[in-house]
């Protein structure tokens, strides 16, 4: 087995494979490897690559990611150690995979840091960050000070076993190989910066890819929790304002063509608009007035529905319409919306309803079932639904308290149906919520489940926005109809049938703030959104599920 893999990770890279191919072949060192991940090249890189001794993988591009592309790399890779190169960084000289291998003798060494120098034809002001940061940096320790040298996937090389340990996170957009080496340092592992690891790498990007790059940097820090103060807009205006006067000043002190005059400040506002965008989530292709204008004014709409939305109940109460503060939708007349269950309940079956709330649905289906019980771990809802089971006739509910999240107090198959309306998606462990769905149902039993649709056009712009999408803050996640569908089969269930529930409107808050003040008018628009949500099922809210176990 070679003693090192060098990997490659390429997208559309004809123009450079070649000539790193190239230089790799002249190393001093031999013993090596050469694998490349491609994620889906349209020009001729495949091809070039073909002509050399390479390992070709491939990954889909819709699954791409820095950390995933690495993550596959460094399984296949055979080398005790894995170089990791970008297509279009240049091996400075024949020497340069020794010295990069060289700091490994140390055996605290987790990784190794190569000096990077500009190509030809690099714009001014990249070359002279890459000379402001290289130009005096010695053979050391990497600190991962914010201000120094840190580890990168374009010049550098990882222990594979330290690998095994550490692998790359697969679902940053950038920066895997900043966060990987903050997580080695931590383990009390060294990384070394070598200079005489020297490749050339630098970036003459379009303004497009520039965003792009520094919306996903951006967005990364956000998931990491770094450099938070240089992404608030007072910062981003001054950089984008002041540092292309400054680098003005350098094209022309420097002698440089006046045309990078003119694109430093494009370039400063490319960076910077994608640094704005990335670290609020929003898309990396939202124009200016979409990404403030707009966001502003769906943030706007969406936290007025949210208040007016919880409101709700407390109007409900404080207008007379029931002693405790409950939603509207519970007091509308039955068979309205929430009942959908009924149906699926044949007469004298033992039913079970999953975090039941103040038991608002095992009341409903008590007529009709010989034994219904409800469990809850909330005291104070369970108090409210003995106070509902006391008010309505017929034979009371059993309301127990018990988490959903551990094992059910419960014997094998003793339920007909069981009921998990609105609560799936507040799970965690939900593989072992449907286990116990599972081992709780008789051969013949149903699981009846609702929970919320995430693919909504209201949804999907949210998230365009970088605003919180969830209908419930609390809410551990919102389904595809296909998600919920593998989830299920997973743990042993096929779906019988499915229906919508009401129309997701980003006016929610609205109708259910009328809800409370008024059943007459809450109960005209509440049919109105599941008579739209029949005719868009797309655009549902959430999905109601027979499901059947198998």
């Amino acid at each position: 087995m070679p003693s090192a893999t060098i990997l490659i990770r390429t997208l559309n890279e004809s123009a450079f494979i070649e000539k790193t191919l190239e230089a790799i072949q002249r190393q001093r060192f031999r013993d090596f490897e050469v694998i490349i991940v491609d994620s889906g090249s349209t020009d001729e890189t495949v091809e070039i690559a073909g002509r050399y001794p390479t390992r070709l993988l491939h990954i889909e591009r819709e699954r791409f990611t820095y950390g995933r592309a690495l993550n596959l790399g460094c399984r296949e890779a055979e080398g005790e150690f894995v170089v990791l190169l970008s297509a279009h960084a240049l091996p400075a000289s024949d020497g340069w995979l020794d010295a990069l291998l060289e700091p490994f003798a140390a055996k605290d060494v987790a990784g190794v840091m190569g000096r990077e120098l500009p190509r030809r034809g690099c714009n001014p002001f990249d070359t002279r960050g890459l000379r402001r940061l290289y130009s005096q940096a010695v053979a050391g320790d990497i600190e991962l000070d914010e201000s120094g040298i840190g580890f990168g996937a374009a010049n550098g090389a990882v222990r594979r076993s330290v690998w095994k340990q550490f692998p790359f996170d697969e679902e940053l957009p950038y920066a895997e190989d900043h966060d990987w080496a903050r997580r080695v340092v931590a383990s009390g592992l060294r990384l070394r910066y070598q200079p005489d690891a020297a490749a050339f790498h630098s970036h003459n990007e379009t303004y497009g890819q520039m965003r792009r790059r520094f919306h996903n940097e951006a967005a990364a820090h956000r998931l990491l929790g770094i450099h938070g103060k240089r992404y608030r807009l007072g910062s981003l205006l001054l950089d984008a304002l002041l540092v292309p006067v400054y680098d003005a000043g350098y094209v022309v002190t420097r002698f440089e063509s006046p045309r990078w005059a003119l694109y430093a400040p494009l370039r400063r506002w490319a960076m910077d608009f994608g640094r704005y965008t990335g670290w609020r989530g929003i898309a990396d292709d939202a124009g200016f007035v979409e990404a403030t204008v707009g966001r502003t004014a769906v943030r706007m709409v969406h936290r007025l529905n949210r208040k007016l939305s919880d409101l709700s109940p407390m109007l409900v109460r404080w207008t007379g319409k029931a002693t405790q503060a409950i939603h509207p939708k519970h007091l509308v007349p039955s068979g309205v919306s929430r009942d959908w269950f009924l149906p699926h309940i044949p007469l004298g079956a033992r039913l079970l309803d999953v975090g039941c709330g103040h038991g608002a649905h095992a009341v409903t289906a008590r007529p009709q079932c010989e034994l219904a019980i409800g469990f809850d771990q909330s005291e104070s809802l369970l108090g409210i639904a003995m106070s509902r089971t006391k008010d309505n006739e017929g034979p009371p509910v059993a309301f127990q308290i018990a988490d959903a999240e551990n094992a059910w107090p419960y014997r094998d198959a003793a339920f007909d149906r069981i009921l998990a309306l609105d609560i799936l998606e507040h799970v965690h462990e939900r593989s072992r919520f449907l286990s116990e769905c599972r081992r709780l149902l008789r051969g013949n039993g149903r699981l009846l489940v609702a929970v919320p649709n995430r693919d909504t056009s209201w949804r999907r712009r949210l998230r365009r926005m970088g605003l919180p999408s969830f209908s419930d803050p609390d809410h551990k996640i919102e389904y595809t109809l296909t998600e919920l569908e593998e989830e299920l089969v997973s743990a042993g269930f096929r779906i019988e049938s499915c229906s919508p529930v009401v129309y997701d409107t980003p006016w929610y808050g609205v109708i259910d703030f009328l809800g409370g003040l008024t059943l007459t008018v809450y109960g005209k628009l509440v049919p109105w959104k599941s008579r739209a949500a029949a005719e868009a099922p797309e655009e549902s809210n959430g999905f109601r599920v027979v499901a059947t176990p198998f």
